[in-house]
């Protein structure tokens, strides 16, 4: 098993992420198949996405421009971080599940998925620890594949058409969570595991640590994740306020909208942005062939749309351009990250 796992590693990081976010979708129609959406979909889609909030916050916005620039090498904040994440997205969940029952919509049979929510969340922040880690030194795979065990354990879980919808939300997060102890487990026993890497880096050198990495940039990119990602929970925080359902149609929306972003950005730009690159060039050059590409596809789209060729045409043209958008704002990011000063995040955050 390990050695076909090992052979696995060699895929090419885009399938990976592609089977990744097509498990992910997976789970979603297991989930919402015979029930449909209600209560139980909201309080699952609520409490998982806090419990990623931690890590997207604190690891993608945080951690990894830190370990982008100084290469982990003379960086305590990364100690901390570290331990800090898991307690943080247990924290999370229980905040979330204190905003459920405030609001009437965490009944008793759902205090499970409450338990297991919090449990994986921590484990997901351990392997995202790994894969940030792992794409800052240029490789994509894990980065790219740091779900699909978890999402193909999910699938398997709730396979089984388990009722009520409560029971059925929690045996797709335990799914979650055996999905995670197995791949954590592979990157413990792993003797190539990016968790023991050391990555020389042209701008840190190993002999001085004493990067030029003050606790101020951290602040930066600690405000500028915070608000990025802490806005789209405040609209799913507001969304169980509107009746049963909102937040599993929100969620479903924008893990639809979202799919082909985090393919590029998980699989393909830690190939053009990471500790030793030199100049943004070939990042650019990989936005450059991405505009066109997207370009010339949403030109296509357009004539298609207006001549009602194509069904919901007119949100097909938004969703076109969303898409270019997105990916162009990824590519944007990483480089902001590795070559301009962490005070450049100001106009974003404006």
């Amino acid at each position: 098993m390990r050695r076909l796992l090992s052979k696995a590693g060699h895929l090419h990081a885009s399938a990976v992420a592609a089977a990744s976010q097509a498990a992910g979708l997976a789970q979603i129609l297991l989930l919402t198949r015979d029930s449909g959406t209600g209560i139980a979909s909201d309080a699952y889609f609520f409490l998982f996405t806090l419990s990623q909030l931690p890590i997207q916050i604190v690891l993608i916005g945080v951690a990894y421009p830190i370990i982008l620039n100084t290469a982990g090498h003379g960086s305590p904040a990364l100690r901390h971080i570290r331990v800090a994440t898991p307690a943080l997205c247990v924290l999370a969940v229980g905040i979330g599940a204190g905003w459920l029952e405030l609001h009437h919509r965490l009944p008793s049979s759902l205090l499970a998925l409450v338990v297991v929510c919090a449990v994986n969340g921590a484990l997901s922040s351990v392997i995202w620890f790994t894969a940030i880690d792992a794409a800052a030194g240029g490789n994509a795979l894990w980065l790219a594949g740091a779900a699909l065990p978890a999402n193909v354990g999910a699938c398997i879980a709730i396979a089984y058409p388990w009722q009520p919808p409560a029971a059925r939300s929690a045996a797709m997060v335990v799914g979650l969570i055996v999905g995670n102890i197995a791949l954590y487990a592979f990157i413990r026993r792993s003797h190539s595991s990016p968790l023991h890497e050391h990555r020389p880096n042209p701008r840190v050198s190993q002999e001085d640590s004493s990067a030029p990495w003050s606790s101020g940039s951290n602040v930066w990119y600690l405000a500028k994740s915070a608000l990025a990602y802490g806005g789209q929970n405040v609209l799913q925080a507001l969304a169980v306020l509107l009746p049963a359902s909102s937040v599993t149609i929100l969620n479903i929306v924008a893990r639809l909208t979202s799919a082909v972003p985090t393919t590029v950005v998980n699989a393909l730009l830690p190939r053009f942005i990471n500790t030793q690159s030199e100049t943004p060039e070939s990042a650019v050059r990989f936005a450059q062939m991405l505009t066109v590409a997207g370009g010339l596809v949403y030109v296509g789209a357009v004539p298609l749309a207006i001549l009602h060729i194509v069904p919901y045409g007119p949100y097909v043209i938004i969703i076109f351009g969303w898409l270019i958008a997105a990916n162009l704002n990824s590519v944007a990011h990483r480089v902001a990250y590795r070559f301009l000063a962490p005070g450049s995040s100001v106009w974003s955050v404006i």
